[in-house]
């Protein structure tokens, strides 16, 4: 995310408003982005397990709506 030259907040994290400058696209074919699904997808550090989990969960509390 560095080669980007966002400016970052207190916290690290780089100003929405400089990343709303670019289209959604870029980022999602960015590297980081095709690292996090690939994290996904091979279950790495629990990933997928958490995804199941928050999908579940949000099934099991609006299944009565």
């Amino acid at each position: 995310m560095e080669s980007y030259g966002f400016r970052k907040d207190a916290d690290g994290n780089p100003l929405i408003e400089d990343c709303q400058k670019n289209s959604f696209f870029i980022y999602y074919t960015s590297p980081e982005a095709w690292s996090l699904f690939r994290a996904i997808y091979d279950n790495k550090y629990g990933m997928q397990d958490k995804m199941v989990a928050y999908w579940e969960f949000v099934a099991n509390n609006l299944s009565k709506n």
